[in-house]
Parts: structure tokens; sequence; C-alpha cells
């Protein structure tokens, strides 16, 4: 136990980033052979945990040579730390090679385990070995689906949208949704399964699927009347949306689903709704902001619609919470009132950006453009600089 708990202390200090970490977890496995003390599963997982992924798996296969038949319960904890070890590195190929390796072995992978994998499905963008990750989840709690973690399910989703794979991405959203229905009435998907959802309807372009997840997820705050200040009807203590009210984290949660609920109209053509939506949201984001401006571009170039003013409006009621939100909002701008023709606009808003923005090749571009739209003497000297930007 002194051991072990002397590895785990190695462990915490590697998830601080201490170099020294791993080679201090290695002293402590060879001090405990010199005394004649067996390390278990849990030492080797504190040790993995420690170590830089080689050395990860050096003391993996120490593990399977000398530790994986006597203690085969224990297996998975240490496969799932060198899982982790590789997705630090950024090696999400070895981190799913990893779980192959176990399965070889006779080792039947843990929730943790899976969850790793499909967080390594969402790095590499493998959405078709997520659906079979997640399908093997689902196999593991079929006494119980309602119980299986809302973290793995919105990492399944992830892994499925970046992947290419939305529809998916919704067929697990609805399976979860309908498992918790079961276990409980009231119950439903924590914040960051609604995200993911939202997620797969901007990428689908399913944009009448957004806006009723939005709306059911607003219902279950109490409508949005209640806004952030909503509380969420049903669920009881412990349940997800109601920590994330009483953790102060509702205004980011709500800004966030409703961003991606503009982002679904814009994929799908609504573009006066995503307009709407954005205009109308309460703390909107600055990727919502971005979203309607390009909304506004689209108005004007596929229906000849003159939407430069409500994009100015747009804009200037929303400063940018960071200088890179500032520079894509005013991209986006810009981008605009080019698409509506509006080139007197587009040189005048160009003129009132902040230096950052002025400075960047797409919008020198653009202010280029509408100096020679307007035969403006500018011309020249803003093609150089676009050109030397």
């Amino acid at each position: 136990l002194h051991y072990n708990a002397l590895l785990a202390a190695c462990a915490d200090a590697a998830r601080r980033r201490d170099a020294a970490a791993g080679d201090a977890a290695l002293g402590v496995l060879r001090k405990m052979e010199e005394r004649g003390v067996a390390p278990d599963s849990r030492s080797f997982s504190a040790a993995v945990a420690a170590a830089e992924p080689a050395g990860a798996e050096g003391l993996l296969a120490e593990f399977e040579s000398s530790a994986l038949a006597s203690d085969p319960e224990g297996a998975p904890f240490v496969y799932c730390a060198a899982m982790r070890a590789s997705l630090r590195a950024g090696e999400w190929e070895a981190a799913l090679s990893l779980l192959d390796r176990m399965r070889a072995r006779g080792v039947d992978p843990d929730s943790h385990c899976l969850g790793a994998a499909l967080e390594a499905c969402r790095a590499g963008r493998d959405g078709e070995r997520a659906e079979a990750e997640f399908a093997a989840a689902r196999t593991m709690h079929a006494d119980a689906p309602h119980r299986l973690s809302g973290v793995l399910v919105s990492t399944a989703m992830g892994a499925c949208v970046r992947g290419g794979r939305w529809e998916s991405a919704l067929a697990i959203f609805d399976a979860h949704a309908a498992d918790l229905a079961a276990g409980s009435p009231d119950a439903g998907p924590d914040p960051f399964c609604y995200a993911a959802a939202l997620a797969a309807c901007r990428r689908g372009g399913q944009a009448a699927r957004a806006v009723g997840l939005l709306a059911r997820f607003e219902e279950k705050l109490g409508g949005e009347a209640g806004g952030e200040d909503a509380q969420p009807t049903g669920g009881g203590e412990g349940d997800p949306l109601r920590a994330t009210v009483e953790g102060g984290q509702l205004r980011a949660t709500l800004a966030h689903l409703r961003e991606q609920t503009v982002g679904a109209c814009l994929a799908a053509g609504w573009l006066d709704e995503a307009v709407e939506r954005h205009r109308g949201a309460r703390s909107p984001s600055d990727r919502s902001l971005v979203f309607a401006l390009r909304a506004c571009g689209q108005l004007g170039l596929l229906r000849g619609a003159d939407a430069s003013s409500t994009a100015l409006q747009l804009h200037a009621a929303q400063p940018a919470a960071d200088l890179a939100g500032q520079i894509e909002a005013d991209e986006a701008l810009l981008s605009a009132l080019a698409s509506c023709g509006a080139w007197p606009a587009l040189l005048a808003a160009y003129d009132d950006l902040a230096a950052e923005s002025k400075a960047r090749r797409p919008c020198l571009n653009l202010a280029a453009q509408a100096a020679r739209a307007t035969d403006s003497d500018r011309a020249p000297e803003l093609a150089a600089l676009a050109a030397a930007a």
C-alpha cells in the first residue's frame, strides 16, 4: 500500500507535467523488486500513468509478462493508463492499438478503456471505429443502459461528427435519450450530449432538428423566458443539467447550444432564421455572430437581398470577447458586405476595423476589391498591402 501511494503521487506529479515523475515512478518499482514486493496492477497503472509513452510501453510489457496472469481483474487499469499516455502524446492510433492488444490477450476493456478509445477516435476523426466501440460500451451496460456515462456518449457523438458520420451521432443521441427516459421519466441527456447533437445538425444541415433540440433543452430549463436564470424541471441530486446550472455554467452552455443552432440554420439555408436566432439570443457567442454575418452574405449572394445594414448592425452590437474572435467577425463582416455589393460601406467598415484585422490579407483583399469597385484612388495602395501581407 505504501509503495502504491508513492506511485500514485508520481502519477499526480506527471499530470502536473513534472518531467521527473516517470523516472521517480520507475525508481519506486525497482525498489519494490529489491525488497521482494511484487508490483500489482495498481502499481503498474500508476507507474504507466507517470511515464512518457516510450516508458509506458516498456512498463506495459513488463506487466504483461509478470503480473497479468496473477491480476487479470486489474489489467484494464494498466491498459487504460497506457492508452492515456499515448493520447497525451497525440498518438491516437497507438491508443487504439493498445485496445486491440488487450483484447488479443483476453482482457475485456472496461468503460474507462472504451472512453479513452473514443477520445482517440475523435482525435483521429475515425467515426466508423467510434460507432463500433460505442456499441461495445452499450453491450457492456445492456442490463442498465441508462447508466451509461454522458461523457462517453458525447465523446462518441463528437467522434462521429468529426468523422463525417453526423447521422450516426444523432442516432446515438436518440438511443441515449430513450435509455435515460426508460430509467427515469424525468431524466435526459446532459448538456454535452445536446452540444454534440447540435454540432451533428450543423454538419448535416438539419435546421429543423436543431431548432427542436434547442427548444427541448430550453424547456427542461423552464423555457426561453427563464433564460440564464432558469431552473431545470425534473432531475434530482446529481442530475447533469442541474449541476451545470448550480455550477454557474448555464450562460456559457446556452450560448454554445444557440450558436450551434444558428450554424445549423446557416448550413441548411435557413438564412433569415439564422440571423433572427442570433439577434434574439441573450449573450450570443462570437461564433454565433460569425454564422449570422455569413447568413447575411448569403442573403445578398443567393437572393440578391441587401442585408448590408443588418450585417453592420449585428457587428456593431457585439464586440468580440477576444482578439481571435474579433478578427474572425471582422472578416465575416467584410465578406458579407462584399456579397451584398455594398462597396462603399465595405471600405468605410474596413477603415473602422482594429489594426490587427486591417493587416490581415483577407480584409485587405476585400478592401482593395471595394476600392476598385468604387474607383477609389486607394486601390493600388490596398492591393500592394494585400500582396505583402
